[in-house]
């Protein structure tokens, strides 16, 4: 109760903005709104009717912006953001003065960011950030402008973050939760515009070129980064049966993604009569390098099976990893929904036979 009484008192004392702030980011704030994104920001945190910002409909540039600006609007904090054509938006805009509940004011000024942001937005209003553990923490964001975003809710003993992303189109949704790295490898090395970065403040930050370097390491392999990552960031070895664990997930996570990015095509295909789709609409919608990202992790999967360290491994890791492969071994870990009726569940075992096959 005492928190909202101070936004109230915050958000009242200057009528022009949309929130007056009494704090600058330093050190100590970062980590105190590290701390509060891993406590508070939920992937229900849009759907909870309980939340002040139920009902917001977002992409996923969009929860990005909304981690910051709704920390920074509870603590008398800036923001540092900035529209396509490089207008600052930031808490000291007058255009919602007319609003004068707070939080309805605030709502007000989120929709227009989410207007006028983007992930390219989002990557010019961050910076690349150091790989170590003081750095990589909940509150930052994975950004591949263009593309898409993440927001870092933790990082556990194993250096492996734990993610949260909307996706398009804007809609009021549930975050995906995903315990792994995002599906991409920073390659931007002459503006450093993509990877894991912090929000920028007032002060002067320097992108720094680490990820990029760990990335040129692994020549590229998304799944030779994330281990050169985790090697970085661990602070304890992950158990071999853990492995097979979050791969699997992982592959899980992304085909159902898949299935949902096939159903958005078709369901936008049928909008436009059943033509074929330009340039611009195919790329967005095609899944050819999706597919070959697929394929590594179950390559990965089944390299585990020559490991030194199979033979030790818990009867139940074995039996869940083979069921990726063998039909005939019951899988309890994962179900891929489809749209499809005569066909509406997909086995991971019948999403790599289909690979293979080159269907």
């Amino acid at each position: 109760m005492k928190l909202w009484i101070c936004v109230l008192i915050l958000a009242g004392n200057l009528s022009a903005a949309v929130w007056s702030t009494n704090k600058v980011w330093s050190e100590s704030n970062e980590k105190a709104y590290s701390a509060w994104v891993e406590s508070n920001w939920t992937n229900d945190v849009f759907t909870n009717s309980e939340s002040p910002l139920f009902g917001l409909k977002t992409d996923c540039a969009d929860a990005s912006y909304a981690m910051r600006a709704y920390y920074a609007f509870l603590n008398g904090l800036p923001v540092n953001f900035h529209r396509y054509d490089g207008a600052k938006i930031d808490q000291t805009m007058s255009s919602f003065d007319h609003i004068k509940d707070p939080f309805a004011r605030f709502r007000s000024y989120l929709n227009y960011v989410f207007d006028v942001t983007d992930t390219r937005t989002l990557s010019r209003d961050t910076y690349a950030i150091d790989i170590n553990r003081q750095k990589m923490r909940a509150g930052i964001v994975y950004v591949s402008p263009g593309i898409h975003s993440y927001q870092i809710t933790g990082l556990d003993i194993y250096g492996v973050p734990q993610t949260l992303s909307s996706t398009v189109p804007r809609e009021q949704r549930l975050l995906f939760s995903h315990y792994g790295f995002p599906f991409y490898v920073p390659q931007d090395t002459k503006k450093y515009l993509d990877g894991f970065r912090a929000f920028k403040t007032d002060a002067q930050e320097e992108s720094s070129k680490e990820q990029f370097q760990i990335a040129a390491s692994a020549a590229g392999d998304f799944i030779s980064y994330q281990e050169k990552m985790i090697q970085k960031l661990q602070i304890q070895s992950e158990p071999f049966d853990r492995r097979i664990t979050r791969i699997k997930g992982n592959l899980c996570f992304f085909s159902r993604e898949r299935a949902v990015l096939v159903t958005d095509a078709f369901v936008a295909q049928q909008t436009q009569g059943g033509s074929c789709f330009g340039y611009a609409a195919f790329d967005g919608y095609s899944t050819y390098i999706r597919d070959e990202k697929l394929k590594k992790y179950f390559l990965e999967l089944k390299k585990m099976t020559s490991s030194s360290a199979w033979a030790s491994t818990p009867h139940d890791a074995k039996k869940s990893l083979l069921s990726v492969f063998l039909v005939e071994i019951p899988d309890n870990d994962c179900t891929v929904e489809t749209s499809l009726p005569i066909k509406p569940t997909l086995r991971l075992a019948e999403i790599y036979q289909a690979l293979e096959t080159k269907k």
